[in-house]
């Protein structure tokens, strides 16, 4: 008597391989989730220690970097436009001017760090392959220029920043912050930072204060 050979016909093998592929399809997609999750959390831990640093640079000065006081409150300063602001930042919280070679000693934005003084050691992680700050085309920064403790954010921004969270969040969701825009308008801090969307990176809708405080159920 022939010993029947234990084997997988073409069709099982099929069947193996499909679900095989499907399985890895979703643990694929769920990475990708996480990874993006990932990228955003640590983007956003990013802002808000350079919001814990820039207010560390208040108490020694007594106000903020001059150059964020040249747009009016509620009015964004975002960190490319112009080009210098980016580097007036960093000079800022450094109190050293960044080139391609590392940091140096240079007094082009002395205005901003009268001092020279460090209030943040930029780590590599802050930046890009080009060595600009990691979506700094994307960064703006909210003042409070009344020193009454909050931003009365501008109309036109708030209407970016709902166009924005509506590719995110449901119809739903949108019509609570609608409902609730007088407070949405108002952050109470005296310094903020956001990226709505950035190309380079696909971060979207990142925000030093907690807007999702506005979504939460009743």
């Amino acid at each position: 008597m022939k010993k029947q050979k234990n084997a997988f016909t073409l069709i099982e093998l099929l069947v193996v391989i499909s679900i095989f592929g499907i399985l890895m399809g979703l643990v694929i997609s769920q990475l990708g989730g996480v990874l993006g999750t990932s990228e955003k959390t640590k983007m956003q831990s990013i802002m808000r220690t350079w919001v814990i640093k820039l207010k560390q640079y208040k108490s020694h000065y007594g106000y903020y970097p001059p150059f964020l006081y040249e747009s009016g409150e509620g009015v964004a300063t975002m960190l490319n436009d112009p080009e210098d602001n980016q580097n007036k930042f960093l000079f800022s919280l450094k109190g050293k001017e960044k080139s391609d070679t590392g940091w140096s000693e240079g007094n082009s934005f002395e205005d901003e760090n009268r001092d020279f003084k460090e209030f943040h050691s930029f780590s590599d992680d802050e930046f890009d392959a080009d060595g600009n700050l990691i979506a700094y085309q994307s960064i703006g920064v909210l003042l409070d220029h009344d020193g009454d403790g909050a931003i009365v954010i501008d109309n036109s921004l708030v209407d970016e920043i709902f166009s924005s969270l509506s590719l995110e969040y449901d119809t739903t969701q949108m019509e609570k912050l609608e409902s609730l825009r007088d407070n949405f308008s108002l952050i109470n801090e005296d310094i903020a930072i956001f990226i709505l969307s950035d190309e380079s990176t696909n971060l979207s809708n990142l925000f030093s204060w907690n807007v999702e405080k506005y979504l939460l159920s009743d």
